[in-house]
């Protein structure tokens, strides 16, 4: 690995959380804040527990079934990055059912992912504050208007499994673990999140649900409900770019992780020939999307049993390079 792909901790998870911000915002805030908190729980057990165990990605490269799972892990990343740029026309209502919207997301996304892992990470470092700001406001303003009776916990246990799938999406971090200088923890930064969003969706419910209600459909409506000094102001384009360049973020570091594990298989694959090959079957897949919290769910999930899979190989590569070195 060449010094200019190394990239430090505090980059790595600045551009994962802001790439969560797409989930957080967005399908979470359909689902109970009760369920989110512990299914996102599970989930950042899991991640913790992956970023402890796995083996740096070449050592899977070194074997049959190694080579399977990263081939599987690439094209679920795809997936992932089709999913994530269809996400993003829900972005602005006006031009929601317009298919095509989603592709300039793609398309900039694989602009970013082609730079470069230090490139990529860049970037989300530097938006992930802007997001932090523009989303701590609406949260702060919705809290003085939030009524406590209508964020009782639903007796809906149904959630936790949605809550679980989507709240994995921090453990994209490993896919650029490798490129770390430093060691990768992701206890706190996966908590945080996860309380993250077990608030937003609660605040969603409070100022939005009465009673008995549905759950609100977007994030989108509480922007454009709450005041700011008892002035009504109107949020819904700061909101509307904000989850647009979550999406961005999303896409980008997915397309980032599906190919460092296709040049884990192939080191020979340059970044930008690879993007090229990869852009015309996720545009393709990106514009057939339909039913996208059902994709986001079945991806996710999907995608982090590959995951499981891949800890339990890493443990068992351990435990035969241990071996081998007593017996040397």
């Amino acid at each position: 690995m060449s010094h200019s792909d190394t990239v430090s901790a505090r980059q790595l998870w600045a551009a994962v959380l802001g790439a969560s911000s797409a989930v957080v915002f967005g399908p979470c805030v359909r689902l109970g804040w009760s369920w989110l908190a512990a299914g996102g729980a599970a989930a950042a057990g899991v991640t913790t527990l992956l970023l402890q165990r796995l083996p740096p990605r070449q050592t899977f490269a070194g074997c049959a079934a190694g080579r399977i799972l990263l081939a599987a892990g690439a094209a679920l990343l795809a997936v992932l990055a089709a999913f994530s740029a269809a996400e993003s026309r829900l972005a602005f209502p006006e031009t929601a059912r317009a298919l095509w919207s989603g592709l300039p997301v793609l398309a900039l996304a694989g602009l970013a992912a082609s730079r470069g892992t230090k490139v990529l990470l860049r970037c989300g470092s530097i938006l992930a504050p802007i997001l932090a700001v523009l989303y701590g406001v609406l949260l702060l303003s919705a809290a003085t208007q939030a009524d406590p009776a209508w964020m009782r916990p639903e007796n809906t246990p149904g959630q936790i499994l949605p809550a679980f799938c989507l709240l994995l999406c921090p453990a994209l971090s490993l896919c650029f673990r490798d490129e770390c200088a430093q060691p990768v923890r992701g206890l706190l930064p996966t908590a945080a999140m996860v309380a993250l969003a077990a608030l937003s969706a609660a605040l969603c419910a409070g100022v939005l649900s009465a009673p008995g209600a549905a759950m609100p459909a977007s994030f989108l409506a509480l922007a454009q409900s709450v005041s700011v000094l008892g002035v009504m102001h109107r949020f819904e384009a700061l909101c509307s770019a904000g989850s647009l360049t979550g999406c961005f973020l999303l896409c980008a570091l997915s397309l980032g992780g599906c190919l460092n594990c296709l040049r884990a298989l192939l080191p020979s694959l340059d970044r930008r020939s690879g993007i090229l090959r990869l852009s015309l079957p996720i545009a393709g897949l990106s514009l057939a999307c339909s039913g996208l919290q059902t994709a986001w769910i079945t991806g996710a999930g999907a995608i982090y049993c590959v995951g499981l899979t891949l800890a339990a190989l890493g443990i068992g590569f351990r435990k035969k390079s241990a071996k081998m070195q007593k017996k040397c």
